[in-house]
């Protein structure tokens, strides 16, 4: 039976599967790379099905304390005018929960919370992965290693542990870059999502905070080297339309009273075309290290939470054959993702024709996808 499972990357999907194993009694131990837990990003979008795996860890009462909801999701256009709405009883096709946002490091720690402090290691980069017969040992950057029956790779977009089950796959950049923050200032959201030459959305987050973003279509680059300053960055997505001014103005504002970037960010979107395999002896990925989609669909995380979730119950089920429950997860997991990719594209190329009259029957689509499984 497998006993000892190292995870490698302390993220959403990386946590969520330490807590859910812990709950199934394995020994797990988290490596993250980063020397403290910062309140970096912005905010985690929680779909019903994502929501539903948080509920079964213990977690969801504590997270819906801290988060803000909505009674549907208005989408409209530069001008402010309504092109639809998606009530929230829409959402309940996929699982009874409402559909929630949450600061990234609010959700973060009441993750750590449900851990103990030596479960998880900070400033641990694995730089080397060794198999022996009955182990497999992560090596990391300071000389250390970590013997495990089984290595979770949660590392991320650019992950490690990708590369050594398939050295070939690299990831696409989208040709969407993405900028927004948590604002704490009051603003009237006139629609949660704006369609344009930008996307761009407003969604409650906790209290009197909002989450504010943008996404533009722009070629590849060195975002930091060709948009060193704020302004800079800011500036993307000025002097097009007012109501986008309007929100840059609150996020800027919100920014300096805060006196710094602290839950902002500015980055490039990628995806993933679908691996041929998502583990190898040991050795199994999970959430964007498997199935990188860019983040313009929203449900991203709540489907790596179904991966969680499914990885855990193959194990649970074929505790003394490890490669039988990996081959499982695949089967049982990937599909969904590869549907989830097909869709964020899809959406993708409305957004780039400006072709956003069928929106709802998009919708549909992707509510249908999530349906529990």
């Amino acid at each position: 039976m497998i006993k000892k499972i190292a995870i490698i990357g302390g993220g959403i999907a990386g946590l969520t599967a330490a807590i859910g194993l812990k709950h199934s009694g394995f020994a797990i131990t988290v490596f993250e790379k980063a020397k403290q837990f910062s309140p970096l990003g912005g905010d985690i979008p929680l779909w019903p099905n994502g929501l539903r795996v948080l509920d079964k860890f213990g977690l969801y009462q504590k997270i819906k304390a801290k988060s803000g909801c909505y009674p549907f999701i208005s989408i409209g256009n530069e001008a402010g005018d309504l092109i639809s709405k998606t009530m929230v009883d829409d959402f309940h096709k996929i699982a009874p929960y409402d559909p929630i946002n949450i600061c990234r490091h609010e959700l973060q720690a009441i993750q750590l919370a449900a851990l103990e402090s030596e479960e998880i290691i900070l400033d641990k980069t694995c730089i080397r992965i060794e198999e022996t017969e009955e182990h497999v040992i992560a090596h990391f950057h300071d000389g250390s290693k970590f013997a495990a029956d089984l290595l979770i790779g949660a590392d991320g977009a650019f992950s490690f542990i990708r590369n050594h089950i398939e050295p070939e796959y690299k990831l696409e950049y989208t040709g969407y870059l993405s900028l927004g923050g948590i604002s704490e200032l009051p603003y009237h959201i006139r629609h949660n999502l704006i369609f344009g030459q930008y996307l761009s959305g407003n969604f409650p987050v906790d209290g009197n905070k909002h989450m504010i973003f943008f996404i533009c279509k722009h070629a590849d680059c060195d975002i930091h080297q060709t948009y060193p300053l704020l302004a800079d960055q800011l500036g993307l997505f000025r002097n097009h339309a007012p109501i986008l001014n309007e929100m840059l103005d609150n996020l800027e504002q919100s920014i300096n009273k805060n006196h710094g970037l602290k839950n902002y960010f500015f980055v490039k979107n990628y995806n993933l075309q679908p691996l041929n395999r998502w583990s190898k002896n040991r050795i199994v990925l999970i959430s964007d290290a498997a199935h990188l989609v860019g983040s313009i669909l929203g449900c991203a995380t709540s489907v790596s939470l179904e991966g969680v979730e499914m990885l855990i119950e193959c194990l649970n089920q074929s505790p003394d054959n490890y490669s039988i429950a990996l081959k499982k997860y695949e089967v049982l997991h990937k599909p969904r993702a590869t549907r989830l990719l097909s869709l964020e594209r899809k959406l993708a190329e409305m957004l780039n024709k400006n072709e956003l009259g069928d929106y709802p029957s998009f919708s549909d689509d992707l509510i249908s996808c999530l349906k529990s499984y």
